[in-house]
């Protein structure tokens, strides 16, 4: 089974019907005639999709997409709102406004519709999945304001490039671009693409145009965009319904967000629009909000550096390297002198201006490729790749007197003496794993500051 998908419809002919297409595409369906919001609300948490008619408990079908929405927990479930085959239909504006992912005024295709649920699902499994990769307080905390995103119109004639640009740009409240096919494959103002794609074209012309879909869908700009086909009749000779059911259907087996035919009006049209706009800018923000936790999850906060996570997998990666490159490496531990007595006296808030100050001039002085990072409260860790015992030595040196020159009154005003590093050097050899790496720069350190301190002190092997 793929999933359950909740369906409520007053209609008994319209839920049988319903099962049976949802059944032979292998969905457990669930028909309801009647069942109170709070019981739908529960049910919904275990379902795939939601399939709402207009006609379901008296008109309430609106109010329910809203409830839907409104709940954390729910925002997320694919909510498809029908219409019925007789009776006043709402606007497609106004499902769409009340939380509807899709909506299907009656009778639709059955093909049509289960690529438009397949859609919707897809839609959510990605979501899932962004989601399954926050830790739990990332995920409850609320979304920022969805920024106003970007929009591109791609038309295949003059004729359909100025009657769309006319009409939706009178009612979308994003800026719509016209481009040509070219400009969507590069990166647009320096962006990473754009949110929503607007392809328009003749009937004749999908099949080019379904391969500019597949194209679209392997290029990084536009890998992530939705993409919205409009398909006009050919110069006024009426488009045959059969062979647009199959081509919707193929469309969105090869990634269109949707489909959409000359009866659809420019106000729905602008309702698509911005539904797939939302999701999109919605996906863009989780994604962010993953980089973000990733970053933050190797970084020390203090001082910007990478931390002890991150510097243990990086020095094996350079152990790693420098084996397979038959190449030297040195391991420094650094360990600022007196660093409590610097606390006692002056605060933590200046032993941490400190930390911040050191930090810096430790990165302004070592190469891109060299790993920096704190590893503890006054502790550095450095790896020098490609790098000779003397070289490092003079590495080394360098760093105690470029610590010794800083100008530490202008962070903490009253504090007269100088800060001095201890410093442990340890090199790789050939059956040497980074634990004892490690081990052996700790112990130089130790000895270091066993001799008075400000100063570097060799491991036994690396002397």
């Amino acid at each position: 089974m793929t999933g359950t998908v909740i369906h409520l419809d007053a209609i008994a002919t319209n839920r049988i019907v319903l099962k049976a297409m949802l059944g032979r595409a292998h969905y457990d369906v669930l028909s309801l005639e009647h069942a109170d919001p709070e019981s739908v609300l529960s049910l919904a948490r275990s379902a795939e999709a939601l399939i709402v008619d207009q006609s379901y408990d008296g008109g309430a079908g609106l109010a329910l997409c809203a409830a839907i929405k409104r709940d954390p927990a729910l925002r997320d479930l694919p909510v498809i709102l029908t219409s019925p085959l007789q009776g006043t239909e709402i606007s497609a504006a106004e499902a769409f406004s009340n939380g509807a992912d899709d909506y299907l005024p009656r009778p639709f295709d059955d093909q049509v519709f289960l690529a438009r649920l397949r859609n919707l699902i897809g839609a959510r499994e990605r979501l899932r999945h962004l989601i399954d990769h926050l830790d739990p307080v990332e995920e409850e905390a609320p979304l920022d304001d969805l920024p106003q995103g970007r929009v591109a119109l791609l038309a295949t004639e003059v004729a359909l490039a100025q009657h769309h640009q006319h009409g939706l740009s009178l009612l979308l409240e994003t800026p719509l671009r016209q481009l040509n096919a070219s400009d969507l494959m590069m990166p647009c103002d320096g962006s990473s693409g754009y949110d929503v794609i607007v392809i328009a074209c003749r009937l004749r012309e999908v099949r080019s145009q379904l391969m500019l879909l597949s194209d679209l869908r392997t290029r990084s700009p536009s890998r992530d965009a939705a993409v919205i086909m409009m398909v006009h009749d050919d110069d006024g000779m009426g488009v045959p319904h059969a062979p647009l059911s199959a081509l919707a259907v193929e469309a969105m087996g090869l990634g269109a967000s949707d489909f959409l035919t000359p009866e659809f009006s420019v106000i729905e049209t602008v309702a698509r629009i911005n539904a797939r706009l939302a999701g999109k800018l919605r996906e863009d923000q989780l994604r962010a909000r993953i980089q973000t936790s990733l970053r933050d999850a190797c970084i020390d906060p203090l001082t910007g550096l990478h931390n002890r996570r991150y510097a243990m997998t990086r020095l094996g990666q350079i152990r790693h390297q420098a084996s397979a490159q038959g190449s030297e490496f040195a391991v420094l531990m650094l360990d600022i002198d007196h660093f409590k007595t610097i606390n006692d006296r002056h605060g933590h808030s200046a032993g941490d201006s400190v930390l911040r100050m050191l930090a810096r001039a430790l990165k302004r002085n070592l190469r891109d490729t060299d790993l920096l990072a704190r590893i503890g409260g006054e502790e550095f860790l450095i790896a020098l790749p490609k790098t000779s015992a003397n070289e490092a030595r003079h590495t080394a040196d360098r760093l105690l007197a470029i610590t010794k020159a800083l100008n530490y009154r202008a962070a903490v005003p009253h504090m007269a003496q100088p800060v001095t590093l201890s410093i442990g050097l340890s090199m790789s050899g050939e059956s040497c794993e980074t634990g004892e790496l490690m081990a052996r720069a700790d112990t130089a350190l130790y000895h270091a500051k066993s001799a008075g301190r400000d100063r570097v002190t060799e491991s036994a092997v690396a002397a």
